[in-house]
């Protein structure tokens, strides 16, 4: 995002604009723009782990993707709350989300995960 502020900021935009074109906040803007590439990558913000609500199902759902890539990201939710009890109250969206990012790892991976479910049985 860093970069993207940096980009705009020099095509001539004002912290406001670029605020509102990249959904930030024009302080969080402001302080893109005062900083250096040295202090952006020292920042939190640089490299972020962010944790997702359904990263513990990652596994199981690429396992459901090898077998059967047509299953929708609604039949993926479905089988998700149907068999876990435990499975947290999250939108139709946060699962279309997960399941895209599953769906974008590079197809030798999944191929290679597709072979081993098939030896496995």
């Amino acid at each position: 995002m860093w970069y993207k502020v940096k980009e705009l900021k020099s095509k001539g935009l004002h912290c406001v604009r670029i605020a509102h074109e990249l959904g930030l906040h024009r302080h969080t803007v402001e302080k893109y723009v005062r900083m250096t590439l040295e202090e952006f990558q020292a920042s939190q913000a640089y490299e972020r782990d962010f944790k997702h609500k359904l990263d513990i199902f990652e596994e199981e759902v690429k396992k459901k993707l090898i077998k059967a890539p047509y299953l929708s990201c609604r039949q993926v939710h479905d089988h998700l709350r149907e068999g876990h009890a435990d499975f947290p109250e999250v939108s139709e969206k946060t699962v279309f989300n997960f399941v895209m990012r599953i769906r974008a790892l590079p197809m030798c991976v999944l191929r290679e995960k597709r072979s081993a479910v098939e030896r496995e049985g």
